[in-house]
């Protein structure tokens, strides 16, 4: 191949190049996150008419534009859409999802108090990736000697009212425990006789990194040592999530309390998370879906 036919290949593959770019930015990527269920009992279906998909819903699956929902007898299902709207769906129904709400329903369908904060929720749900705001790793040695340590593994908190905490090992009296930012600036050195420590509010910043460490503090026997990194919120997630959550009190409604989980969820607040949903099983001991949500949030 002459030199004159290489430089028309690679005219020809940058035309290529950037024709996707154009037709990419003309025609951005379709949401995959319309809707959310935010409340189930029984049984329902959702069928994804692009990929010609039946399958069974589950709590907090994501929904997306054009697929029908069909629910059982005796099931009530609510669905809250990314403008906030949000619908309940009670008995057997069969409906078509749309920007706007739901279209071609046959059923019980009512519409509810709708839930701004639903844009925040489907926005953050696209962006999270736990652990993903940590600055830097840390190496360890040898693997962790104590166990259960929260915060950890990037999980995040709030940054005035954050508490560490770990197992407790039989025998031990005292613990210290350690806490650095990103830097490796000592910010807190305490002992303690109890398997936690409760921060100070003014001492972390909100949308920062941190690391702790905890080792037992015995006379006779090998300290026994546990190293763990997490973050915070920012500001805006701070407020947007504290809002939310004096909303939610206020309404005492079902579906809200489980949309805080899913928030605190998608912010990777873990502990608080895990802590709504035990409050909404407690209101719905025999819903199922709320059980699976539990699992497989991993929740202690």
């Amino acid at each position: 191949m002459t030199k004159n036919e290489i430089n028309r290949e690679w005219k020809a593959l940058w035309l290529v190049i950037l024709s996707g770019i154009i037709v990419l930015n003309l025609f951005p990527a379709r949401d995959e996150r319309a809707a959310i269920v935010c409340f189930l009992e029984g049984k329902a279906r959702v069928l994804d008419t692009g990929a010609k998909l039946d399958r069974e819903l589950q709590l907090f699956d994501w929904l997306k534009l054009g697929a029908v929902i069909e629910t059982a007898d005796e099931a009530r299902m609510v669905v809250a859409f990314a403008k906030g709207d949000r619908y309940e769906l009670k008995g057997k129904v069969k409906a078509t999802l749309t920007a706007n709400g739901f279209a071609s329903a046959s059923g019980t369908l009512a519409k509810l108090a709708s839930v701004p904060v639903m844009s925040q929720v489907i926005a953050l749900a696209a962006e999270s990736k736990p652990g993903s705001q940590l600055s830097a790793i840390r190496l360890r040695g040898s693997k962790p000697q104590l166990a259960d340590l929260y915060p950890a593994e990037g999980a995040a908190v709030l940054a005035d009212g954050a508490a560490l905490s770990f197992a407790p090992v039989e025998g031990v009296e005292k613990y210290r425990v350690e806490l650095e930012d990103a830097w490796g600036n000592k910010l807190l050195s305490v002992e303690t006789t109890s398997a936690g420590v409760v921060i100070s509010p003014g001492i972390l910043r909100p949308g920062a990194s941190y690391y702790w460490s905890v080792r037992t503090l015995e006379k006779i026997r090998l300290s026994k040592v546990a190293d763990a990194e997490f973050v915070t919120l920012s500001e805006d997630q701070a407020k947007l999530r504290n809002a939310f959550k004096v909303q939610v009190l206020q309404s005492k409604d079902a579906a809200e309390l489980l949309l805080l989980a899913q928030l605190d969820s998608v912010l990777n607040l873990r502990k608080e998370a895990c802590a709504t949903l035990r409050e909404a099983q407690a209101h719905f001991p025999q819903n199922v879906e709320i059980k699976k949500a539990l699992d497989r949030m991993i929740c202690k």
